[in-house]
């Protein structure tokens, strides 16, 4: 059987992304990393000990299970080999968003997308900034369970299209793999996406009158079987986690509330910090705009470089990552938008995906825009129990490379090249304005500040410079990128490049920016 060797280009640009990690076994001094120090060696204190382990952890929360508060939760049945397999955290790293990576390449292979834009897909959901910023906060299992989402939905996508007891299996296993990496929340978003799919896909075979109404009711059916299965599988510990939460802040009243706001799940309040406002979108084009986010600099020697903790002056109370997916990734998923919108045409996976995008933006604006955040807060069964609306985005960083990559598969696949040139620079031309219009005005009309700067009121004018110079680093980015996408382009429509070396250079045009950002 002969192996594509495009499967190789995933794992061998993470292995870049993450060498020092992977092959010195460097990792960021991390916050939570560094908190769960103490309980790592408790576990193995008591390993050491006894056979068996306390079911009680008496330092954290002033106690609080152990088994059922995700101290220490070994039920993943796997684990013993990927513990050998998977010997430091780097290796770890690069294996889950090789994974993740390699998911929706396959995912867009299914959806009959071509190689290279499924190479392309593949490649920046694997190397999503956000993911990065992740590994930074040292917030891995998201990591690990983001890895799967693509995985499951092409499970889900496999039993829309072959009903049989085969697909109910696939994607209960890997449903369940997906939840054994102990982040529900991650696995509650993948199957509303799944189950959002679903609920599209019906819309539009009522609207169209079309006889398959029979079919989509089985599959819903044979969906619910998949859950129910994957449950049961990882059942041990999520019973005991669910028991636990009904005596935690997520699902039962403290004693100094009197609102019962946390009586079913947490309070709007705390479950609503991290909304992400309207007004950021702006970073999805230009990551730098709100100084990208509030970096660790332990030097305090030099004033300038301390205070690029204080660069982020979004929203946010503050943030370690970026839900920037790479400027090319919009670029091209909105060339196939304006493609849908000249030839009033458009695929139904695409307007799904876009109807999809547009639910996950307002869904993530949380407390600033609440019109489906909160009737899911208080209707939507566990919802409540999540908080920070914006984790939503993971679901963007698949949803809009599988646009972009649907984008690319149009350009490849046009006839006239000069239509293709035309339009794609009437798309690209609104960036290369913006991003010159803010060059030229940005500091002018921008306040580059934020409520919390009183906090450090003797280094404003310092702060205020690094911001300044960050955005106007990105607007260079951005600019640059687009240009290189122009030309290429233009190159393509001039017959000196092929469709496969334009997709090349769209790839490493990607993979430039998502370096300089990942390096951040």
């Amino acid at each position: 059987m002969k192996i594509d060797k495009t499967l190789f280009v995933v794992p061998l640009f993470c292995l870049i992304f993450l060498w020092q990690m992977v092959i010195d076994n460097k990792t960021p001094l991390a916050s939570d990393s560094i908190a769960h120090a103490p309980i790592r060696q408790w576990v193995e204190t008591t390993q050491e000990s006894s056979d068996d382990f306390p079911h009680w952890f008496p330092n954290l929360f002033s106690g609080m299970p152990s088994y059922g508060g995700y101290i220490y939760t070994p039920g993943h049945p796997l684990k013993p080999i990927l513990d050998i397999i998977l010997f430091n955290t780097g290796v770890k790293l690069w294996f889950y968003l090789s994974l993740g990576g390699l998911g929706l390449f396959f995912l867009l292979r299914f959806q009959n997308i071509s190689r290279y834009p499924s190479l392309f897909g593949g490649i920046a959901y694997s190397l999503t900034p956000y993911a990065f910023g992740l590994i930074s906060a040292g917030h891995n299992n998201k990591i690990m369970a983001g890895a799967f989402i693509p995985w499951v939905v092409f499970a889900a996508f496999y039993l829309f299209k072959n009903r049989s007891i085969k697909s109910i299996l696939f994607l209960s296993i890997i449903s369940a793999l997906q939840l054994w990496t102990n982040h529900p929340q991650i696995v509650y978003y993948t199957w509303m996406a799944i189950g959002l799919w679903w609920l599209l896909d019906l819309i539009i075979d009522l609207i169209k009158k079309l006889p398959n109404i029979k079919n989509s009711v089985v599959t819903l059916g044979m969906l619910v079987v998949s859950v129910v299965l994957a449950l049961v599988m990882v059942s041990d510990p999520y019973y005991e986690v669910y028991t636990f939460q009904a005596e935690s802040n997520r699902g039962s009243s403290s004693v100094l509330d009197q609102t019962n706001d946390t009586k079913k799940g947490t309070k709007w309040n705390y479950a609503t910090q991290w909304s992400f406002h309207p007004n950021e979108t702006v970073s999805f084009i230009l990551p730098y705009y709100f100084g990208l986010q509030n970096f660790s600099v332990k030097d305090r020697s030099n004033p300038e470089k301390f205070m690029k903790q204080a660069s982020y002056w979004g929203y946010m109370p503050f943030t370690q990552s970026t839900h920037y997916l790479g400027l090319l990734v919009i670029i091209f998923s909105f060339y196939s938008l304006f493609f849908c919108y000249k030839y009033k045409e458009i695929g139904r996976a695409e307007l799904i995906l876009w109807i999809m995008g547009a639910t996950v933006l307002i869904t993530g604006f949380g407390s600033h825009f609440s019109v489906i955040y909160k009737p899911l807060f208080y209707v939507a069964p566990f919802f409540s129990k999540f908080r920070v609306p914006s984790m939503i985005y993971m679901l963007l960083s698949l949803i809009m490379p599988m646009l972009a990559a649907i984008g690319i598969e149009k350009i490849i696949k046009g006839k006239d090249k000069s239509i293709i040139l035309s339009d794609f620079a009437k798309v690209i031309g609104l960036f290369i304005f913006l991003g010159l219009f803010l060059l030229f005005f940005g500091e002018g009309i921008l306040s580059f500040s934020s409520s919390g700067d009183a906090r450090f009121a003797q280094y404003v004018d310092i702060v205020k410079k690094i911001r300044v110079n960050l955005f106007n680093k990105g607007l260079m980015l951005a600019l640059f990128l687009c240009g290189g996408a122009l030309i290429s382009i233009w190159f393509y429509y001039k017959e000196k490049i092929s469709k496969h070396v334009l997709s090349l250079i769209f790839i490493a045009i990607l993979s430039i920016d998502l370096w300089i950002i990942n390096n951040e």
